[in-house]
């Protein structure tokens, strides 16, 4: 009876360690110091793709995916000038996101359009003073 009881059990894990599914693997290429990775992942609430923003010192690396997580379009950027050493927020206007960068008092905002189409970014300042 405990060897049915034992194999039972090593059927049930199985099935269950089994049952996972890897839905995206994407490598992410973050060089240089751990200190100055950032990330930020987001969904756009009118199509339903997601959006991955991660930056290391240097480079700004966008993935963009469908609404079933498969991989759809990306764009490797620079990141902004030390002077805006913080991700600090997101939001979408007409499909495309925005990615907001903060300085470190907080007075000054850069904010961010990238064009994944056109391979492209447009950038606004916005200072608060």
């Amino acid at each position: 009876m405990m060897k049915k009881i034992l194999a039972f059990l090593i059927l049930v894990l199985f099935q269950i360690a089994s049952a996972q599914t890897k839905l995206v693997s994407h490598h992410l290429d973050l060089k240089k110091s751990e200190n100055h990775h950032q990330s930020i992942a987001m969904v756009n609430s009118e199509t339903s793709e997601v959006y991955l923003f991660a930056s290391d010192k240097e480079q700004l690396s966008i993935h963009q995916y469908n609404n079933a997580f498969f991989f759809k379009d990306s764009l490797i950027t620079d990141r902004p000038s030390k002077d805006y050493p913080n991700m600090s927020g997101y939001s979408f206007s007409d499909a495309a996101p925005y990615i907001y960068w903060t300085s470190s008092d907080l007075k000054r905002i850069l904010a961010i359009k990238y064009d994944l189409k056109n391979k492209s970014a447009q950038t606004t300042l916005l200072n608060f003073r």
